[in-house]
């Protein structure tokens, strides 16, 4: 299974490099990175394309507008990939106030252990939290924030 992986790995670079020739806006960057919203719908499409532009202009925005779709769907793919392949998982903290050095080597060794790869943490500070953070790693979200638990409490007494 994992040479079919890097295989799709290779696919998916080449792809990217490709991209990067045809596509200048500078949204792939090799390495880090930071997916930014595309539309979802053809609707959302059409909001980007103003009403009194002619209908060959239209087009080639639409057309632009899926081609930054379909780079943004490999290069998340790729990025999954290689973070599989490398098996890395990269993790958000967002926290009340700032992680000294110290918190943020204790939280990374425990979230290698519970997560078994070595993790990429990138640390950001939401006072709106009170106290606690919130720790994201892909489809995995652990609120240990002040704000999540009233939240939670909230719920519970309203129900």
């Amino acid at each position: 299974m994992v040479p079919e992986r890097r295989s799709d790995c290779v696919r998916s670079r080449e792809l990217l490099r490709r991209s990067r020739v045809v596509h200048t806006a500078g949204e792939v960057h090799s390495g880090a990175f930071q997916p930014t919203p595309q539309p979802e719908s053809p609707a959302e499409i059409c909001i980007h394309v103003r009403p009194n532009e002619n209908s060959r202009s239209t087009r080639i925005r639409v057309a632009e507008i899926t081609f930054e779709r379909k780079v943004f769907a490999e290069a998340v793919q790729f990025e999954a990939l290689r973070a599989d392949v490398e098996n890395t998982a990269a993790v958000e903290v967002t926290s009340a106030v700032a992680l000294s050095a110290e918190q943020q080597a204790k939280l990374a060794a425990a979230l290698k252990t519970r997560l078994k790869r070595d993790v990429v943490m990138t640390t950001c500070v939401d006072p709106g939290l009170i106290g606690g953070a919130v720790i994201r790693c892909g489809d995995l979200v652990i609120d240990g924030s002040l704000q999540g638990r009233l939240s939670r409490l909230r719920t519970e007494l309203s129900n």
